[in-house]
């Protein structure tokens, strides 16, 4: 069994007492409700990414440790030291008792020690006729898990204040980054260690209003040889490269012109057009058509879209012009090349702003979740409980009681088996 000395020093004492570790909690759980009441990006500058905050969880973690050891080395050496009833009326006092008349004296103690080495007792002790047995020691252990467990967890958040990341990285549709930006970083940015692209941002809006429904960002992860395509939106993050991101929000990029265009292939047999958008001035290649691309020039209110083909013919088309006035020119006999624009409209433009977050402490606090379910569920399932026999030369019989803090049932069963076995060594013997 584990033995830890004392420790005497008046502070470690304080430090200790049960007062002062409330005090530091009710202090911590105080300042953590005001800090909720704080925009996200304040309760981080004025609360929760201060030195201050830090300090209080450092102040909660000690005090923690400082009553974890007092237990281990003051509270369970006392509860487990062996205590004797040397009295038959010291038995009458306990929650179950009995006696049985003995004629072996010695040898039915012999039995009552192997009864309860056999029930699940440990600590049996044995002096001058008396027993004194303990069986649940390690329901002490329960405090003292949920005890790490709560250290665990203000470790932990001490590593993610002093370690962890909280960053944004904004793109438009095409762009590409590998650096992402906090309010330390300053204009060049931290590095992410691989390259992000968004492919398309789409945002919806619930129905007869302009609050958004959902927002989601089609991102590429460019790593080395490492090609991967996800989405990111409100509620479902990704992960990659030791970093979460998150959909945060986004912007209306007013400096872009973006249109979507239905484009009609003239090769194709069937008659479904192919979706493109595109901004104004950023060619792209067309989907589903090697070699082809297509831009977009806008002067004053004129908007043209040309398509250069792989042989380098280019066909344009007058975006400015009315539906009728664009079917006139299909139907002319003029050369029209594969692709032509059957059907386009002006959208807005968005900035995608993704939260780029790294919890390195997520590790130690979610194993000290773990311990504190675990700390708890240790002390109500262990049943601790004592026993204690007497052998009373002058009465001639055995005592025996047990005393317990939960239902007496499991120190009832104990008894009726010591005085099954203590009977059935009178009858072997007889």
């Amino acid at each position: 069994m584990l033995r830890l000395p004392p420790v005497r020093n008046p502070l470690f004492r304080k430090l200790s007492s049960v007062r002062v570790g409330l005090v530091f909690l009710a202090a911590l759980a105080l300042v953590c409700v005001l800090g909720t009441f704080l925009p996200g990006e304040e309760s981080m500058r004025l609360v929760f990414g201060t030195g201050w905050f830090a300090a209080l969880l450092g102040l909660n973690a000690v005090s923690i440790a400082c009553a974890t050891y007092r237990h281990l080395s003051e509270t369970i050496p006392l509860d487990d030291r062996p205590v004797f009833f040397r009295g038959p009326e010291d038995y009458g006092n306990l929650r179950v008792n009995d006696s049985i008349a003995s004629a072996r004296g010695e040898a039915d103690l012999d039995a009552v020690e192997t009864v309860l080495r056999s029930l699940g007792y440990r600590a049996v002790r044995r002096e001058k006729g008396a027993i004194s047995a303990l069986a649940g020691r390690c329901q002490h252990w329960g405090s003292v898990v949920a005890h790490l467990g709560v250290i665990l967890i203000l470790v932990g958040a001490a590593i993610d204040l002093a370690m962890g990341v909280r960053g944004e990285v904004v793109l438009r549709e095409g762009e590409s980054t590998d650096r992402y930006f906090t309010e330390e970083s300053g204009p060049d940015g931290k590095p992410l260690g691989f390259e992000l692209r968004l492919i398309d941002f789409e945002t919806t809006l619930h129905p007869n209003s302009s609050v958004p429904d959902k927002f989601i960002s089609t991102v590429e992860i460019l790593d080395g040889p490492t090609h991967l395509r996800r989405e990111v939106e409100v509620n479902r993050a990704q992960r990659y490269g030791g970093f979460v991101l998150h959909q945060n929000s986004y912007e209306p990029a007013p400096e872009i012109s973006r249109y979507v265009l239905d484009l009609r292939d003239a090769r194709s047999p069937t008659p479904r057009p192919i979706y493109v958008e595109a901004n104004v001035g950023e060619p792209i290649d067309v989907p589903g058509a090697p070699g082809y691309t297509l831009s977009l020039e806008e002067t004053g209110q004129t908007v043209q879209c040309a398509i250069r083909e792989p042989g380098g013919a280019v066909f344009a088309h007058d975006l400015s012009a009315t539906p009728s006035e664009m079917s006139a020119r299909l139907a002319a006999d003029e050369p029209k090349g594969r692709f032509h624009v059957e059907r386009w409209e002006k959208i807005e433009a968005y900035y995608s702003v993704l939260g780029v977050m790294r919890h390195p402490g997520i590790p130690a606090i979610y194993l000290g979740c773990l311990l504190m379910i675990a700390g708890p569920t240790i002390s109500f399932a262990v049943r601790r409980r004592r026993f204690w026999a007497l052998w009373s030369e002058e009465t001639g019989r055995i005592y025996l009681g047990g005393r317990s803090r939960y239902a007496t049932s499991h120190l009832e069963r104990d008894v009726a088996e010591i005085v099954k076995a203590i009977r059935k060594g009178a009858t072997e013997n007889a």
